[in-house]
């Protein structure tokens, strides 16, 4: 479980999965992901959460921060993606070989 705090106006936006509590006083707004890549990513809705306040989210091990400043993309594994910053837009891009397919 990862708790932590949002200012005013900070907004997070988390896999709808992992979302575990927030307090009262915190915006919520569930998003439904778009398209079959949002599907395969591991789930279909994400969370926006807007301080102030607590909140917590889950996660399977202990996570990894990543920073990203512009002209620096991070690619992550969306099935493991748990949470980021609401001023980034991520991008699905799959890359699938045919070995992939046919085992």
């Amino acid at each position: 479980v990862i708790p932590f705090y949002l200012k005013e106006k900070e907004t997070i936006v988390c896999n709808g999965d992992d979302v575990l509590a927030f307090e009262n006083n915190v915006k919520w707004d569930i998003k439904m992901i778009k398209g079959i890549g949002g599907i395969g990513a591991g789930g279909l809705t994400n969370v926006n959460l807007t301080g102030p306040g607590w909140c917590a989210i889950t996660a399977h091990f202990d996570p990894v921060l990543l920073t990203v400043s512009k002209g620096n993309p991070v690619f992550t594994d969306p099935a493991n993606t748990v949470a980021w910053s609401n001023t980034l837009k991520p991008k699905l891009k799959l890359d699938l070989a045919l070995k992939w397919i046919v085992g």
